[in-house]
Formats: C-alpha cells, structure tokens, sequence
C-alpha cells in the first residue's frame, strides 16, 4: 500500500481497549485479515494494566495508528479520542473482544458508497462465548431507516460494534455523551436518527463475544438506566415516565388491565408513527410487526407474572392488535429462539 493511501485512508477502524489481553490478537487478526485493505487501524489503549500493550505491539503493520491513555479515561472520552484522530471518510468500530468475517468492511463501504443518503450502517452478529464457541444469532434486526427509527422507541436495533459511520456526513454531530454512560451508542443513534438516515446489512459480520467482564455484563442495571434517559430526551411519542418505564421494565406491570391498556396505546403510538412518516407499504407492514414484538414480550412475562390471567381479557386485546396465536409463537420464536433459548440453555443448565 503506497503512502498516499496511508495518509488518506478511505475508512478508519477505531478499536478502544482495556485489558483485553485474552482477546486482542484475535479481533486485530480479523481486523488486518480483511479482503478491503485501504484503512487505518487506531489502537487506543485506555490504562489497561494487563499485557494488552505487548500483545498490540506485536503486530507490524503499518496501517496501525497506536496511542495509550496516561490515565484510563473510560469508554466515551476515549471513543470520542479516536473520532477526532480519525482520517478517514468512513469510520468502523469493533470492540477488542470481537472478531469481524473477512468481507465485513467491503460489504459495508460498498453499500455505504452506494447509498449516499446514510450515515450510520450496522449488521447483524452471533454471539460466542469466551472461548470463542458460537451460541446463536443475535435478534435480526430492522433495515430501513424508518423500521429502525421505530425499533429505537423501544430497544437499540443497532449492534454497537458492527457499525460503519459515514463521518463526511454526520461531521461534528457524530460524538459520544457522557450523559448517558454504559448507553452511549443508543443515544447517539437516537440523536443522529432525527437529522439523518440509518441503515442495517441483514448479514452476519461479526462474531461478538459474551462473558462475564464484558460491560454489557457487568453494567446491565445502569445501561438499562441510560436508555431509558435517553428515550425520555429523544422520544418521538409525548410518553409519560411511567408508560416509559413500563415498556422497558414489563415487569413492574400490576394487572392484565394494565398490560390492556399500554398494549392499546403501543398500538396507537405505532399507528401514529406509521401516519406522521414518509414509510413504504412494507415499511408500514414490518414496522407494526416490530411494534408487535413489544406485544409478544409483554404477554409472555405477564404470563409468568399474573398467576391468574384474565385469559378472556388477553385473548380480547391480542385479536384487537391483529394477532392470533399462532402469529404469536412465530414472533416469539423469531425474536427469542437465537438468544434466550440457546443462551439460558448453555449458561443456566450447561446444554448446548
């Protein structure tokens, strides 16, 4: 690769790390191993107090850009770092504990080239465990702009680390808030998504790592927190907290005549969207698909949570949003079957 196309790289790969010693060489690996080669790679090592350094220096390649914190900045400041440091028209993120399939950047610069309209492109992934094992597809997740603006009310339908961001666009709005700690990502897509267009590639392309010190993990209770500020900042709909609240914790639902009443004002809000926005026939039809997910989950954990269900009064506010059962155990396969299943099988009983 000659100089030029160092010094101006068409994409920037930014990989954040922090003691991810058992990981590392494996996600740069995949990174280097890439069939699109015209990128650079910044390394930015936070204070990690592990052999993350030694394991990074060993690759020689000169499309690395490596720089280590004094101090360990956390995440935002340090991601926020390596966007400023950035030379590239397009910028890719990957966490240290991940690996990307080998077409991964030809596959998401091509569409991005070719779709000049938006500015934030993920993919689907599978998850593996810490010794790299695969364990299931991660929930597939809307494509359009529209589907996703609508998913993003009730859940982040883009995977953090597949994403591939048109910086030339986004200029100085793409930045990361500390506002919102263990949610950052969620919000910024919230953000973004009101000014600009965001994307899905309905392909797997990275392998993403589940284990016990990822921070996915370790920070569920405050990253679940920070959606629900962001949503509360950024929503779409003039929710009140508690309708909020609900739909993010289903189980603080006390009475099948609650579930009632938030499943119908689910339904309208969806509705409304579908009025108020420029969506397709099929957007129309996939985005109250997407709000009935939201039914799905909400039935099934009330299921668990009232002992005795009102089975007259569930069966009445399932026919008035369109669905039956048996539409109901597809979604319920679809939506669950990859993670919960497979993952609560492994991890709580110990079967593959």
């Amino acid at each position: 690769m000659g100089p030029d196309k160092l010094k101006n790289p068409l994409l920037t790969v930014l990989l954040p790390v922090y003691n991810a010693e058992k990981y590392i060489k494996e996600s740069i690996s995949s990174i280097l191993a890439q069939t699109f080669e015209d990128f650079e790679l910044i390394i930015i090592d936070d204070g990690s107090t592990d052999k993350s350094k030694e394991a990074i220096s060993s690759f020689k390649d000169k499309r690395i850009r490596f720089f280590k914190n004094n101090t360990n900045l956390k995440l935002i400041n340090t991601l926020n770092k390596g966007i400023k440091l950035a030379r590239g028209k397009y910028l890719a993120r990957i966490d240290a504990d991940d690996i990307c399939f080998p077409k991964r950047f030809q596959k998401q610069i091509s569409f991005l080239e070719n779709n000049k309209n938006v500015a934030i492109l993920g993919t689907d992934i599978e998850f593996i465990d810490k010794s790299g094992n695969y364990f299931g597809k991660g929930v597939v997740h809307p494509q359009s702009h529209n589907e996703i603006k609508w998913g993003l009310q009730r859940r982040c339908c883009i995977y953090h680390p597949t994403t591939m961001v048109n910086l030339e666009k986004v200029k100085n709005e793409f930045f990361y808030s500390e506002q919102f700690v263990h949610a950052e990502d969620y919000e910024l897509w919230l953000r973004i998504a009101k000014n600009y267009r965001l994307a899905n590639l309905p392909e797997v392309l990275l392998k993403y790592r589940v284990h016990s010190s990822s921070i996915t993990q370790k920070f569920s209770t405050q990253a679940t927190q920070s959606m629900l500020q962001a949503l509360s900042t950024h929503r779409l709909e003039d929710y009140t907290e508690t309708q909020i609240d609900t739909i993010r914790f289903p189980w603080k639902l006390s009475s099948v005549e609650e579930l009632n009443s938030l499943l119908k004002k689910w339904k309208a809000s969806c509705l409304h969207f579908i009025k108020i926005s420029d969506v397709t026939e099929k957007e129309a039809w996939l985005i109250k698909n997407n709000a009935i997910s939201l039914v799905l989950i909400l039935t099934f954990l009330s299921l668990f949570k009232f002992r005795k269900v009102n089975l007259k009064l569930t069966i009445s506010t399932l026919r008035g949003l369109g669905i039956n059962f048996k539409h109901l155990f597809y979604l319920f396969k679809v939506y669950n079957y990859n993670i919960y299943h497979k993952f609560f099988r492994k991890y709580f009983f110990g079967k593959n």
